[in-house]
């Protein structure tokens, strides 16, 4: 058994801290609050874009499609697609 270790997400447009043992720290949460970035679809390059569908959808983004496509994308996971 590890530390308890302080990690911080943010989640619906706040910060979320909760206490994790060291040996079994999740996926995307970080270790301090400054590390922690709004997303923000409209400046997100290709790479931000694949990663937030990743970790919040489950969904791999096919990035050889324009940045105009790929937001497109998020948005419809989202629930704001057209």
């Amino acid at each position: 058994m590890g530390n308890p270790t302080w990690m911080y997400r943010l989640k619906d447009g706040a910060v979320e801290a909760k206490i994790f043992d060291s040996d079994d720290l999740p996926k995307g949460w970080v270790d301090a609050p400054p590390k922690v970035e709004a997303f923000d679809l409209e400046t997100a390059d290709k790479n931000a874009l694949e990663a937030y569908a990743k970790e919040k959808h489950g969904v791999d983004l096919d990035k050889r499609k324009g940045i105009d496509k790929l937001r497109e994308q998020v948005r419809e996971l989202d629930g704001y697609g057209e």
